[in-house]
């Protein structure tokens, strides 16, 4: 004989869609160096997702939920990067060359 499932017990299970999401964009694991801002974007971007694959030249293309400060900060490291040098940067983990700031920061969608 089957049970019916009681809608609140669905309700409860499922995560809220309003719920507000962290920003991940520190990479560090450590509870004192998270960001309390909450994400408002959701960047994919390439590079090292941390700083392990960082030291091992590990490189991908992820996503990351990130506030608009982080945001910001992300860009404007990326294009200082860029401006310090008068060719495009190379990646140490694929080869892939950046010339511009949406080489590294591919995408940006509001969440």
């Amino acid at each position: 004989m089957m049970t019916a499932v009681h809608p609140a017990a669905i309700d409860a299970a499922l995560p809220s869609l309003d719920a507000e999401v962290a920003c991940e964009a520190i990479a560090c694991s450590h509870p004192e160096h998270q960001c309390q801002t909450p994400a408002r974007w959701r960047i994919r971007m390439h590079g090292a997702r941390d700083e392990a694959d960082h030291r091992a030249a590990r490189c991908s293309t992820f996503a990351l939920p990130v506030c608009d400060p982080h945001l910001g900060d992300l860009k404007r490291v990326v294009a200082d990067d860029l401006a310090r040098h008068n060719h495009p940067l190379r990646c140490t983990g694929c080869g892939a060359e950046f010339a511009q700031v949406s080489d590294v920061i591919l995408e940006v969608h509001p969440l």
